[in-house]
Order: C-alpha cells, then sequence, then structure tokens
C-alpha cells in the first residue's frame, strides 16, 4: 500500500490488524512535480490495489491485480470520503463528505501554488476477526501548498470490529506504554437504595480517550479556545511518558475590566481552559474528585487501581479590578498558569518491567496582574484587543529505586545415616566385645604392615 514519498519510503506492507501512523515530508520544487507526483495526489492512495476479504482468495486471478470481474465477496472496494479542517468539537464523520473520485494534484497559475495536495490519509478498516474484512474507508485532507516548500504528510492505518459496538483502547496492559493517553475520571457512588444491599464505588470515565487527563491547546492564530467551557474546547491528551508545555493567548478588552465581577467572570474561564472544568464548584483540595489509572489496564470497579489527583491549593476566585491615572486597567489576582506533576515507578521483575502511576499532583502558578493600557481617556469605548499568555505543562517524573541483586543461599547438605550403618563393627554383647568383623579387619590390616616394615 502506498503510504509515503520517496523521500522516506515508497511503500509500506500493512499487518492485518496491526495499527500505524506516521509522517513524511514532500516536496514540490516545480510545476512539473506538481502535476506529475503520484505522491502529491490523492488517487495514489486509493487506486492501483486490491483489498481481498481473505488471504484465502489470493490465487492467480486476483492476486496483486485489479479485476473490474472480481467478486464483491472476495474484493473490497475503497470508499472516499473528502473531508474539511480538523476540528475538535465534531466528530471525524460529521466534517467528511463521500465522493466518488477526488481531484489530481493542479498547478494555478493565478495563485503560484500547487492545489488539491494530499495532506492527510486516514485508513479505517473494519473486520470480523479471523472471517475477514467486510469494509475499507479512506479519509483524505487535500490542502495547497507554495511551490519550493516542503508538506508533512499524514498517514495512519486503524482495524475496527465491524460490530455497533465501539472497542474501548487501554493503555497498557498491565503497565502503561509509552505515547498512551493516562487514563483518569471521577469517583461515583451507586446507591442500591434496597436493604441489605451495599453501595458501590467506582470509577466513572468516558470512553473517548480525549476526553481523558488533558492540558489546553492554541488555535492556528494562536489564541485559547475559550468557547469550549463544556469540555469541547482545543486540548492535547497528557500521554504516558512524554513531558510537554504548551500555551496560547487570551485576548481581552476593555470590557473585562470594567468590574470586579468582570475580572471574576475571566479568571473563572482562565481556570476552567487550565483544568479542562475540573475544579468547577471546588472549595477544597479534598473535594477534588479526580483519579488517575495507576495501570494501563485499570478496571473502574476497583477503586483500588485508581489514585486521586493531589490538588495543592484551589485558586481564589476573589479578584478585582483598578484603573490608575496613567490609563492602565488592572485586574488583580488571575491564575496563568498551571503544572501537573506524574510520578510512576518501574514495578515487577527486571526482565519485563510494568510503569505504574503512583501520585499525581496539580499545581496552579501564582496570580499575576492583568493590565490594559488604553490609548485614550475614553478607554470603555475602545475596541482594541490586548493579550496575555496562558501556559499548561505536564512532566513525569521516575520514582523507581535501583534494583537489589540477591542471591540464594548456597544449600546445606544434611547427610544423615541409617541407625544401624555401624552394626557390623559392633557385637550385641552386653560386655561390648569386638565383633567377628572387626577382628578380621584387624588381621587384614596387621600382616600388611608387618610386610612393609620387612
Amino acid at each position: 500500500m502506498k503510504v509515503t514519498h520517496a523521500l522516506c519510503q515508497a511503500s509500506r506492507a500493512m499487518y492485518y490488524l496491526n495499527d500505524w501512523s506516521g509522517t513524511c515530508q514532500v516536496p514540490a520544487s516545480d510545476v512539473e512535480r506538481c502535476e506529475s507526483h503520484r505522491e502529491l495526489s490523492a488517487n495514489t492512495f486509493y487506486k492501483g490495489f486490491t483489498v481481498l476479504v481473505s488471504p484465502q482468495f489470493i490465487n492467480e486471478t486476483y492476486d496483486n491485480r485489479l479485476k473490474e470481474d472480481c467478486p464483491a465477496d472476495v474484493c473490497i472496494p475503497v470508499t472516499v470520503h473528502l473531508c474539511s479542517e480538523l476540528k475538535s468539537k465534531i466528530s471525524l464523520f460529521e466534517q467528511c463528505t463521500e465522493v466518488s473520485d477526488l481531484q489530481s494534484a493542479v498547478y494555478n497559475s493565478a495563485l503560484q501554488h500547487c492545489q488539491n495536495v494530499v495532506k492527510e490519509v486516514r485508513y479505517m478498516i473494519y473486520h470480523n476477526g479471523t472471517v475477514g474484512i467486510t469494509k475499507v474507508y479512506a479519509y483524505v485532507w487535500l490542502t495547497n501548498m507554495t511551490l519550493n516548500t516542503r508538506l508533512s504528510q499524514k498517514f495512519s492505518i486503524t482495524f475496527h470490529w465491524a460490530k455497533d459496538t465501539e472497542t474501548f483502547h487501554r493503555s497498557g496492559n498491565p503497565g502503561y506504554i509509552v505515547g498512551k493517553p493516562v487514563m483518569s475520571g471521577k469517583k461515583v457512588t451507586q446507591i442500591f437504595g434496597t436493604e441489605g444491599e451495599i453501595d458501590k464505588e467506582a470509577i466513572e470515565i468516558d470512553e473517548n480517550p480525549e476526553k481523558w487527563l488533558s492540558i489546553a491547546g492554541a488555535k492556528n492564530d494562536g489564541r485559547c479556545d475559550l468557547e469550549g467551557n463544556e469540555g469541547n474546547s482545543l486540548r492535547y491528551s497528557v500521554t504516558f511518558g512524554e513531558n510537554r508545555r504548551s500555551s496560547c493567548m487570551i485576548f481581552v478588552s476593555p470590557s473585562n475590566f470594567t468590574s470586579p465581577s468582570a475580572c471574576a467572570a475571566l479568571h473563572k474561564a482562565v481556570i476552567q481552559l487550565l483544568s479542562g472544568n475540573m475544579v468547577a464548584n471546588v472549595t477544597s483540595a479534598k473535594e477534588f474528585n479526580f483519579y488517575i489509572a495507576t495501570f494501563g489496564d485499570a478496571k473502574v470497579e476497583d477503586t483500588g487501581d485508581w489514585t486521586q489527583v493531589i490538588l495543592e491549593s484551589v485558586p481564589s476566585f476573589l479578584t478585582s479590578s483598578s484603573r490608575s491615572d496613567d490609563w492602565t486597567l488592572t485586574c488583580k489576582g488571575i491564575v496563568t498558569s498551571i503544572h501537573i506533576d506524574i510520578m510512576f515507578a518501574n514495578v515487577g521483575s527486571l526482565a519485563v518491567p510494568q510503569a505504574k502511576i503512583l501520585g499525581s499532583v496539580f499545581r496552579f502558578g501564582p496570580p499575576h496582574d492583568i493590565m490594559f493600557t488604553c490609548s485614550s481617556l475614553h478607554c470603555a469605548h475602545e475596541t482594541d484587543e490586548q493579550h496575555f499568555e496562558v501556559v499548561s505543562s505536564v512532566s513525569f517524573v521516575d520514582v523507581t529505586k535501583p534494583a537489589i541483586v540477591e542471591f540464594a543461599e548456597p544449600p546445606v547438605y544434611e547427610v544423615k545415616l541409617p541407625h544401624d550403618f555401624f552394626y557390623p563393627f559392633f557385637s550385641n554383647s552386653p560386655l561390648l566385645r569386638p565383633s567377628n568383623a572387626l577382628v578380621l579387619v584387624s588381621l587384614f590390616f596387621f600382616p600388611s604392615v608387618q610386610s612393609r616394615l620387612h
């Protein structure tokens, strides 16, 4: 299957039930390359190859050849979808439209760029296990690129069961796998209300890994996504073992500084952005109902396999506003940063260690004064915007203790003789006279000694 350009790798073998993703840099140095090189055109990635239902159908007729008369129960057609720009607030299927064909890359002389260049391709293959493949979908994103530049193309292939239920992907078995999202949720209590029934606690977790532990991200223009206060804002998943720092800009106008309540609303929006709306209505650190799975395959009903996140301090929502004589508006006490520390250790055998999360701490940064400098006395009527930076970061701390090599103690040999081992050498006489065997042994050795003396 064609997935990359010759500068990286011309093709890659896709293995059944093995998900894969990768990137490649492709150039468009001139008009000829724009229109003639196959790696820039979308039809390269869904034409010219055959997808068989099962390997048992590989024979001389259909092997490595595209036949129009290939039966539908043998060859699976690739269903192509053209997708618009990726958006975090809507699903993949809502931003993609099924099409019969896609245009090839072409040079636009008026705009002087290469149009309809492949930016990303996602293959989604549905299967029934050992029965074989049932459907193949190709989701394609196109873009325009200027000549003499390079484009980073993205490719991925994922396998899904043909049944209706979605597969729940965990982050390890049992230890966390580097690069997998950190599982998180909140503790809930199931109250039965029936006499004799015991209330049970469990962890409520979203089936979508993108809704797990995450930090705020930035839009293409660097702005923070403050519109998604319902948990749909642009965020980056916290993946195990990968430290990350993200920042974005919040733009403010004079209307954000008119009163203490306006400053408080601004502060609340910033806190919701930093925490993902997890500290809403939290007045003390003990009330912070947020848990992280210690292992990548932790079960929601086993609350002992989840560790509560420590909230170092609850940010105060008491803010104030002021205006100075030098035409400066100020909101005081605004928290603009958060840092997440996640402690983990490798446990188990030295040969196959398993990564286990031991604890996590949320630390909000110190409050700052946010200022808006007016350009005139009529500041309240200005429409100009100014901005300040909001920073989120996460660090993984390895607290594994050095392994102690211990050797087993040498075995102790306990030699036990039978109770009658010396019986031939002693008689049963009460006078303890030497036995006949002992006399014979003495006579045997005595002549030999005498012969040596002579």
